[in-house]
Order: structure tokens, then C-alpha cells, then sequence
């Protein structure tokens, strides 16, 4: 596959918690998380009466994820949730008790639907936007990852979004780019995928 590069502004990765779920555990899952890139020690962590409260009363959390999008969350070979995201689950639960049920049998784009009619209790790494803050409540940030623009070798200039204005861009449905685009930049025309590597082969056969 032939393709170039081009770094573009990082953004901000975080947990996301369904926005009518009770607002406690979205202010303990942010303590969690900042707890947990404090020390990465066996030592349990002291809850208030109203968390160990709202642990026992939803003892497993339901986690919809993105299988494709390494090194932040993926399925390995072996069809094992593995990444960044899945480090901090685990320590969450080595610290408080609590259990992440990961769904595995979604997309991206049906897991978020699924947070947002409430089927699933969150996501595990999502970037906050304004059409996404309507029905979630998002965490801290716990990773920063710079974007990139794919282009064909044969495109040599540097470039940027204002340079794909009256372009065809495709981008994986559903991911934030899309939403960055659509409000920032409308003279771009989007051509959505299923997946990274869809939007690859777009790219790569002159389809976008």
C-alpha cells in the first residue's frame, strides 16, 4: 500500500461514561484514573460508603470498544482486549473490585449507539466533541495522540485540513475526525468507512 504521512494536532483520549448513568461514577472513575497513572501499585485505593455503595449495586461495568485501534484498544490475535485502555480497566479492577465486561462483538460505530440508547455503561477511549458531550460525560484525559493525514507517495507538498478543502477525505465512521471536519472544515468531503484499514484502501486506490 502506498501512502505518506502527515502528522496533524493531538487530541485528547478518555473514558466515557453514558450521561444519564448516575454522576458519582463518573467523578470515581476519574479519580480512578488519575490514582492509577499515579502508581501502578497492588495496594487498593479507600472509596466513600456512596462508591462502595454504587460498586455493589452495579458490580460489572459494560465496555464498548474499538477492536482496531492499537495501541490505545485492541483485540490481539488470540481475540484478547490489549492496549492502553485495557492496562487502566485492569488496574481499576485489581483496585476497587469492580469487573469490565468488554464487548467484543460490536463495531465502533454500534458500540456508540449502544452507549447512547444506554445498553452499554461506557466506552473506553473516545475524544470528547460537542455532538458526543450531548449523551456522554467524558473523563480526564489519560493519552494524547498526534493524527495524521494519509496521502498517496506521489503527493509531495506538506498538508494540512485547510489544504484538503474540495477534497474527497475518507475517515473511519464514527471516529472524531469526522465531527472536527464536518463543523470546522464543510468544504471537505467525507467518505466514511468501517475501519482504518477500509479508509487505507481508499486512500491507497484512489478512491479519496
Amino acid at each position: 500500500m502506498s501512502a505518506t504521512f502527515k502528522l496533524i494536532p493531538q487530541l485528547p483520549y478518555k473514558g466515557v461514561i453514558k450521561k444519564n448513568t448516575i454522576l458519582v461514577f463518573t467523578a470515581f472513575l476519574t479519580f480512578l484514573i488519575t490514582i492509577c497513572q499515579a502508581e501502578a501499585g497492588p495496594n487498593s485505593i479507600q472509596l466513600s460508603r456512596e462508591e462502595t455503595a454504587w460498586i455493589k449495586a452495579t458490580p460489572v461495568i459494560t465496555v464498548g470498544i474499538d477492536q482496531n485501534f492499537a495501541p490505545i484498544e485492541y483485540l490481539d490475535r488470540d481475540g484478547r482486549y490489549t492496549g492502553v485502555t485495557a492496562d487502566f480497566l485492569k488496574l481499576i479492577e485489581d483496585k476497587t473490585g469492580l469487573k469490565f465486561k468488554i464487548d467484543t462483538s460490536h463495531s465502533w460505530q454500534e458500540s456508540i449507539e449502544l452507549v447512547k440508547t444506554g445498553r452499554l455503561h461506557m466506552l473506553g477511549a473516545a475524544v470528547s466533541s460537542p455532538r458526543r458531550a450531548q449523551f456522554m460525560r467524558f473523563t480526564h484525559p489519560y493519552a494524547r495522540l498526534s493524527g495524521v493525514i494519509i496521502v498517496r507517495k506521489n503527493v509531495t507538498e506538506p498538508m494540512s485540513l485547510e489544504k484538503l478543502m474540495g477534497m474527497r477525505v475518507a475517515l473511519v465512521y464514527n471516529y472524531i475526525w469526522r465531527d472536527i471536519i464536518e463543523n470546522l472544515y464543510p468544504d471537505i468531503t467525507i467518505d466514511a468507512a468501517p475501519d482504518i484499514e477500509a479508509a487505507l484502501k481508499k486512500v491507497s486506490f484512489g478512491m479519496a
